[in-house]
């Protein structure tokens, strides 16, 4: 796990809010816990290393999964970007 530079938090934060997750994001396992008033779901964004990201969900049909919580790795920004999109997408 690498750790979150200002920089790192303000792109993840500019992506989130992008994306529909437009609370205030909230420090969690060393990660930020996105969040949304118009849906229940929440998302966990972890550093994975130099453009790397964690990708949590507290529920994996955001991330076309059977249920439960999922997780994915995305490898640079604009794939961050896609499964953040993806999944608020899903969420809504």
């Amino acid at each position: 796990m690498t750790d979150m530079t200002p920089l790192d938090r303000l792109r993840i934060e500019k992506a989130a809010n992008d994306c529909g997750f437009e609370m205030t994001p909230v420090d969690r396992d060393g990660g930020l816990e996105l969040r949304s008033a118009q849906f229940p779901e929440s998302v966990l964004v972890r550093l994975a290393g130099p453009q790397a990201f964690a990708i949590e969900t507290s529920n994996s049909l955001l991330l076309g999964g059977s249920g439960n919580v999922g997780e994915v790795k995305a490898l640079g920004y604009e794939c961050r970007f896609a499964v953040l999109r993806t999944a608020a997408a899903h969420a809504r």
